[in-house]
């Protein structure tokens, strides 16, 4: 069910080279989407989210770059909306950098993960432009249980395996994964580069998730960041750390 851009590791060793084997970094990310990122758990100040946006950025191929989007809208049909302090008019990319304040108001604080998921739906149906920039079938939230633990939910649209023809249905796969494994799995998932089925425990036994929900299943080998890049991002994060925002 789906077309690979880029050639599917033969086996989990592979897993963290399989974005690397892209040489070409500056097309990889035109092929990328913007990620959708939802902080529901009610808990989560500005300090929290700059710390989550910090460690999903793309440490290791990207020089840090942000790549997620945090979602403050319940419109999904203006997800763009007018110029913010979290994205003027003048920056060109959509993606939130960590650098959030106290005046955030996060309208997902408290909401189910249904509404989250109604809301991707909505944006599936949207044909403006700003539908291009973002993966309709994909998002990433954090609630309550995942602010504890250091994980975040991540949800792929469900395909209907049964018919002939590429069909979505209207529901969602989930998991939860920790944070620093979240970036690579989600960019093979964008990409099409690997299957959710391949990143879940059930996958091994030919089980199905329970009412959506599956296991995750790390498939890299070792660490997702090389030691360099683990240091500069906690660099990065002891600084925001040393300056208060996080």
């Amino acid at each position: 069910m789906y077309i690979s851009a880029f050639p599917i590791p033969p086996s989990p060793k592979y897993f963290r080279r399989s974005i690397a084997l892209h040489h070409n970094h500056s097309e990889l990310y035109s092929n990328m989407s913007t990620g959708l990122l939802f902080v529901t758990a009610p808990e989560a100040d500005y300090k929290a989210i700059n710390e989550i946006l910090l460690h999903l950025r793309d440490w290791e191929y990207g020089g840090g770059a942000d790549r997620f989007r945090l979602v403050t809208t319940k419109n999904a049909y203006d997800l763009d909306g007018p110029a913010t302090p979290l994205r003027p008019r003048t920056q060109a990319a959509d993606e939130t950098s960590p650098r959030l304040s106290s005046d955030l108001d996060n309208t997902w604080a408290g909401a189910a993960l249904e509404d989250v998921e109604a809301f991707c739906l909505d944006l599936a149906r949207d044909t403006s432009e700003q539908s291009n920039r973002y993966n309709s079938s994909l998002y990433v939230v954090v609630d309550s249980t995942d602010l504890q633990a250091r994980s975040c939910i991540l949800g792929e649209r469900a395909v209907d395996e049964e018919a002939e023809e590429f069909t979505w249905l209207d529901s969602f796969n989930k998991m939860r994964i920790p944070w620093d494994k979240l970036y690579l799995t989600w960019c093979n998932l964008d990409i099409a580069n690997m299957n959710f089925e391949e990143f879940t425990q059930e996958e091994e036994d030919g089980g199905e998730g329970v009412d959506g929900w599956f296991t995750f299943k790390d498939v890299s080998d070792g660490d997702d960041l090389s030691e360099d890049n683990r240091r500069k991002r906690d660099r990065e994060i002891q600084r925001f750390r040393d300056k208060g925002h996080i």
